[in-house]
């Protein structure tokens, strides 16, 4: 009986595992609507644009299992505040220390 709980919990590590790697080097593609009133009022070509609605964690979380099909919990992502303006991003996340980390990432 022990045996089969051990086996249990090494499949589910394993799991995290795999998961962790996939976050990893996934990316995550969310489309929006400009800010039109800040586009066309945006002094420099090159100033940011802005979207109509900001993207927060529950959106990541969201698409995280729409795209991955991976499920994590909003706390787990670092996201001070909701992302506003158009560009690439990297999302830190916080794991429970039983997940083992990829080599070279630090906690």
């Amino acid at each position: 009986m022990q045996l089969h709980i051990r086996k249990s919990e090494d499949n589910t590590s394993r799991e995290f595992e795999k998961a962790a790697r996939r976050l990893e080097n996934a990316r995550l593609v969310l489309r929006r609507f400009p800010n039109i009133e800040k586009l066309h009022s945006r002094a420099l070509k090159d100033d940011p644009l802005e979207w109509r609605s900001p993207v927060t964690k529950e959106e990541l979380v969201a698409e995280v299992a729409r795209q991955l099909s991976i499920s994590i919990a909003p706390e787990n992502l670092h996201l001070p505040s909701p992302l506003s303006t158009f560009g690439e991003y990297e999302v830190p996340m916080r794991l429970p220390k039983a997940i083992p980390l990829p080599e070279g990432k630090v906690r």
